[in-house]
């Protein structure tokens, strides 16, 4: 009897040790398609989160090992094969390129459970929920915050903004907050769309142009940079010129494209010089019927002002990258 006694003691007592050390694992997945993201309103009849938005996602099961092992004891990549299976069975999307992203835990009852949240491509297919969610949307970062998303997901979002912003994970947070908890947001940190950055070169002799010139140039999808804009003319004489025309050349180098507009003069013709040396595209727009219209030109259409007419043959002779 007492050795009865002292293994079944033992028994509850190894019952109890694997009970705290089990856990609950689940894995989630932010899908990205065209720069979006997809959210999902769970259903009112849900044990947790009813008529929350959030991102699709479920337990590890065991069915997730039904496959042959990868190796003699052990299985790999687990957590991105429950994640297809869950957005395939969710949402009744392809995903690809699937990367971790954080990871969180919560208790359910007595049982810790950890969920780890990844983020994964749009490969193929249309949107079709089952039972566990009642509408879909795709969102932007700023969209997101009409939606009442579970606790979290914003942030996690904030993470993949910046990832696709190219800035790396870093880790979850949540966000710029006072002392009093009041976060701080203005609409200029998520405006950080990716565009072609342009130098925009002009004769100073079309300086009142300056602000239609930049004006054309956010029409056409582009971020301009102006020299008169930014530094004025020559900073007006506030500093030795050789300072200014240096840090114009520092500009320059950082853009991935020279647009010329109207007169090539002097200063121009070495900017193009420049961005050809650089191996960076050019164009070159006629501005005669500004603020009318801006006309993309070729080569052998360009005006030069009389000091530089000598050297036309350095742009109409050149390889240069519209043609």
């Amino acid at each position: 009897m007492k050795m009865r006694l002292f293994v079944r003691m033992e028994e509850i007592k190894d019952f109890k040790n694997m009970s705290e050390r089990n856990h609950h694992v689940a894995v989630t997945g932010i899908v990205i398609k065209d720069g979006k993201y997809l959210i999902v309103k769970r259903a009112g009849n849900r044990e947790k989160f009813n008529d929350l938005w959030t991102v699709p996602g479920g337990k590890i099961e065991r069915k997730d090992y039904g496959r042959s092992k990868d190796t003699s004891e052990h299985w790999y990549n687990v957590l991105e094969d429950n994640l297809r299976r869950e957005v395939k069975e969710e949402v009744g999307l392809e995903i690809k390129n699937i990367k971790y992203l954080t990871s969180l835990t919560f208790m359910k009852g007595e049982v810790p459970v950890l969920v780890v949240s990844m983020y994964a491509d749009f490969d193929r297919g249309e949107v079709v929920l089952n039972e566990e969610g009642v509408d879909y949307k795709w969102v932007s970062l700023e969209e997101a915050r009409d939606y009442d998303l579970i606790e979290g997901i914003y942030e996690e979002l904030e993470m993949m903004d910046r990832v696709l912003r190219g800035e790396g994970v870093g880790g979850w947070g949540k966000g710029d907050k006072n002392e009093a908890g009041k976060e701080f947001n203005h609409i200029a940190k998520n405006l950080q769309e990716k565009k072609k950055l342009v130098y925009t070169a002009q004769s100073c002799k079309n300086f009142y142009q300056r602000m239609l010139i930049c004006k054309h140039a956010f029409e056409q999808g582009v971020v301009p940079m102006n020299p008169f804009n930014t530094f004025g003319y020559y900073l007006y004489e506030l500093v030795d010129r050789n300072l200014v025309r240096n840090g114009n050349n520092n500009l320059m180098e950082k853009c991935d494209e020279l647009w010329v507009y109207g007169e090539v003069s002097d200063g121009v013709l070495a900017e193009v010089q420049m961005f050809e040396k650089w191996k960076k595209p050019i164009k070159f727009f006629d501005i005669s019927n500004l603020p009318k219209e801006v006309k993309e030109i070729s080569k052998k259409d360009l005006v030069f002002e009389d000091e530089v007419k000598e050297f036309a043959y350095l742009i109409k002779s050149g390889d240069f990258k519209n043609d």
